[in-house]
């Protein structure tokens, strides 16, 4: 629940905060520090909304019996579908976020991956190229010249966000990814287990009214023939001559 979450920031990360509700821990990653900030503010806000908001709930009643009274109005099954329904849609809503930074996750193996394969064509390029200075291929204006050594500059510029000075790659957190991703995917069986939960406990409910509208059926169905039995009796009852 939204409102029992604690948050914190990591110490030495700037874009990794992590979220604890009980004995259960997150570790979100964003793309950077200000990234990070407005998840961190807007999760904060969500929780105070919903602080304030069940503090208003509880106060607009001025007594028990005025909250007796309020709830008897609603059916126990309508308040309790009307929660499965919520509590549905804040399961899906949080299935869309670990999609969300597993899809991030993704992008930046991605990126880092095409960095180490872009690293490594260019390193066999340059040796290729020292082997064969007596050709004179750097210099010559065939296709082994200025257009290989050109070749990777259409590559997008985030590709090269893992390079560093003198071409060497720069290392990634695999670690931490990993961490991310074993909370990311334990989160998603998590809330897949409670969504199954919920449709389990509505499709029950649903067959608890159905057995009672059944039910309910078979004593009518049963009232009405008993009437019909009885009114037939006292048809052959109509007079004194027939006593």
């Amino acid at each position: 629940c939204v409102c029992m979450c604690v948050l914190q920031p990591h110490e030495f990360d700037e874009c990794r905060f992590d979220v604890r509700v009980n004995d259960n821990v997150w570790y979100m990653r964003a793309e950077d520090a200000n990234e990070r900030r407005i998840w961190m503010e807007i999760l904060e806000q969500s929780k105070q909304e919903i602080i304030n908001g069940s503090d208003f709930n509880l106060r607009r009643h001025g007594s028990l019996a005025s909250i007796l009274s309020t709830t008897s109005a609603f059916s126990t099954t309508s308040i309790s579908s009307f929660k499965r329904t919520r509590g549905l849609r804040e399961k899906l809503a949080e299935l869309e976020t670990f999609r969300d930074i597993l899809c991030r996750q993704v992008e930046t193996l991605q990126k880092y991956f095409d960095a180490c394969a872009d690293s490594s064509s260019r390193d066999a390029l340059h040796r290729d190229c020292a082997v064969g200075d007596d050709d004179d291929i750097l210099h010559g204006p065939g296709v082994n010249g200025p257009h290989l050594l050109n070749g990777n500059s259409g590559h997008k510029e985030k590709q090269f966000q893992f390079i560093g000075p003198g071409g060497r790659v720069n290392g990634l957190d695999f670690k931490g990814e990993a961490i991310t991703f074993k909370a990311t995917t334990a989160g998603i069986l998590a809330t897949l287990s409670h969504c199954v939960e919920l449709m389990s406990k509505c499709d029950e409910s649903w067959q608890k009214r159905l057995d009672r509208e059944v039910e309910k059926r078979r004593r009518a169905e049963e009232a009405y023939r008993n009437t019909l039995e009885e009114l037939k009796k006292k048809s052959y009852f109509n007079g004194p001559d027939y006593e």
